[in-house]
């Protein structure tokens, strides 16, 4: 039996969230609420799935890698921005910054 995905898509996604902040296009604060995000949803997100579809069509490994650690964050800003439309906003914010609390309301 193969391993799921998972793993190296989460090592990806955490590896491209880095890219972004090096590059200025992410801070710091923004990477670590993604990443919250995601370790809540660990589990849940379909990136292993995007990663065995991008892989079952003939992508480059790291095509597939690629496309299933952008899946994980969409899913991550999509998780957030729903949390924070309905009650779920305490648990999304908690324990942060009251800057980027602000921010994110």
């Amino acid at each position: 039996i193969r391993p799921g995905p998972d793993a190296a898509v989460e090592l990806r996604t955490r590896s491209l969230l880095e890219d972004l902040v090096d590059s200025g296009d992410l801070d710091r604060p923004c990477c670590r609420l993604l990443g919250s995000v995601l370790g809540r949803a660990r589990g849940a997100h379909p990136g292993g799935f995007v990663y065995l579809v991008a892989d079952a069509l003939g992508a480059r490994p790291d095509a597939a890698l690629d496309a299933g650690a952008l899946a994980q964050l969409f899913y991550a800003a999509a998780s957030f921005t729903d949390d924070l439309q309905d009650e779920d906003r305490r648990d999304a914010l908690a324990r942060r910054d009251r800057r980027l609390q602000l921010n994110a309301l």
